[in-house]
């Protein structure tokens, strides 16, 4: 595992944002916060992190580019999307197109921080 692994978040919710941190804390992860997909997936390159968390909807049509552009990028970080309302066929596609996890709110921190974890070991 690398020294200070770094989690990038894509969240725009502030009450979702600090659970995010909280929990990135207990995993010993070094978090660069996003508000939006289009800010993150604008920079030139994807920056090497240990995994990506979006708190995006999944069936949105940003949840539907961030996912296009997590697929085109030459290092893919593990994907793990957390965000509400999620129907079967987007959590679905979203695993099928290779996310680590899909978690809908409100969250399991638990369940999460293992997820977390199980990334930083991949």
């Amino acid at each position: 595992m690398k020294k200070n692994p770094i989690a990038i978040v894509i969240e725009n919710d502030p009450a979702a944002l600090a659970s995010a941190l909280a929990l990135l804390q207990q995993a010993a992860l070094t978090p660069q916060i996003f508000d939006s997909a289009e800010q993150f997936f604008g920079q030139a390159a994807l920056p090497d992190c240990a995994c990506l968390i979006l708190g995006i909807a999944l069936h949105s049509p940003t949840g539907r580019r961030a996912q296009e552009c997590w697929l085109g990028a030459p290092a893919r970080p593990p994907l793990i999307f957390v965000g509400t309302d999620m129907d079967d066929r987007s959590v679905g596609s979203a695993l099928d197109m290779g996310s680590l996890a899909v978690f809908d709110t409100p969250l399991a921190t638990q369940a999460l921080l293992h997820v977390v974890q199980t990334a930083l070991n991949m």
